[in-house]
Formats: structure tokens, sequence, C-alpha cells
């Protein structure tokens, strides 16, 4: 699962933050293609990596199809560890992993650094951060402050059937949230503006 994850936030989210316009060229030739300049070239010509901005940052389709190649290339170069020998069931004796200091893995981190720094670090992402945290905050305190009123039936009958904790439920209740559901409930507690109570969140 960590793997997997890792080549998703290097590979997806570096596609998003292409089309987005958060990623340019010049930060791939910057970044990533010193990058691929270190590993092995028997790797990247094995690959087929020479030139991939090209795809990357051309059309659509072309940068999908070099999105599927990268995932193809960090899936292909996984390889098998064992973690210990004392499991005998094979799924928990073994790790899928990429080798320490392998090419793909090597690469696969110079992504993930790229995204890092140009999208998770940007004053433009922080400050989307920062609302969301403000958000989540000023709902919990809101709903902790006032569950008789605030809370639809079905949480606050979890709290009284199941004798759990109200900022246990609370704290459920809203990781469960869509980003947009919350945006709406915050707007709804806290924002005035025209509407009535009949409108649906």
């Amino acid at each position: 699962m960590d793997l997997a994850d890792d080549i998703s936030y290097g590979v997806h989210d570096l596609e998003d933050a292409i089309h987005l316009g958060f990623i340019t060229k010049a930060d791939w030739d910057d970044k990533a293609k010193k990058c691929l300049e270190t590993v092995s070239k028997k790797w990247v010509e094995e690959s087929k990596l020479e030139g991939i901005e090209n795809k990357l940052f051309g059309e659509p389709a072309e940068r999908k199809d070099a999105i599927g190649q990268l995932v193809y290339i960090f899936i292909t170069n996984c390889e098998l560890e064992e973690i210990s020998p004392d499991f005998t069931n094979e799924m928990l004796k073994y790790n899928v992993c990429h080798k320490n200091n392998s090419d793909a893995k090597n690469f696969l981190k110079c992504l993930k650094n790229l995204v890092s720094e140009k999208v998770i670090k940007s004053p433009t992402v922080r400050t989307l951060e920062y609302r969301g945290l403000q958000i989540v905050m000023e709902l919990f305190e809101a709903f902790i402050a006032n569950p008789e009123r605030l809370l639809p039936e079905k949480i606050k009958k979890l709290i009284d059937e199941n004798k759990v904790s109200p900022q246990r439920v609370i704290t459920d209740y809203i990781a469960g949230m869509t980003d947009e559901f919350a945006t709406k409930m915050y707007e709804r507690l806290f924002v005035p503006r025209e509407g009535t109570v009949f409108q649906k969140i």
C-alpha cells in the first residue's frame, strides 16, 4: 500500500500539477531531467524515458500516455523483499518495494520532491489547507457546544445509544464529510447571506 501510494502521489499528482500549471517544462528540466542524468543510462533507455517531457507537456492525450508509461515503469520495477522470516504466510512474510538506491526508487523520489516543492508547499495550496483547517476546527467547536441543536438525529443517536464520547462521534462525523458538504455546512452556520431554512446542504 505504501508503494502504491508513493507511485500515485509521484505520478498522478504530477499529472494534475502539470495540467493546472503548477509545474512547467522549465521546472521539469531543472529538477526531473537533471535527476534522470544521475541514474543509469541503460535504465533510462530501457524505460524509454528519454524525451518523455515532450509528451508530459504536450497534448492531453500524449500526457495521459506518458503518465501511463511512468506508472508502468514504477510497477514493473517493484521487487519482493522478505521482511520477516518468522511469518509463515507469504502475504505477511514479504513486502513489495523498490530496492534501495535503485534507479526507479531515486527517480520516483525526485518526482515526489518536485510535486512537494511546486504544489504542496506553494502559497496557493497552503492557503486552501489553512482554510480547510479553519472550517474543520470551527465546525467541531460549534457541534461540541450545541450538539442537541446542530447535529443530525442519527449522529445524536450514536452518542446516546453507544455511550461514545461526543468528541469521538463529532470527529468521525466531520471526517466523513466531503469538502463540498463541509463548506456548505460552514457557510450555513457562519456566513450571513440570503436563503431559507428549506435550502438543502
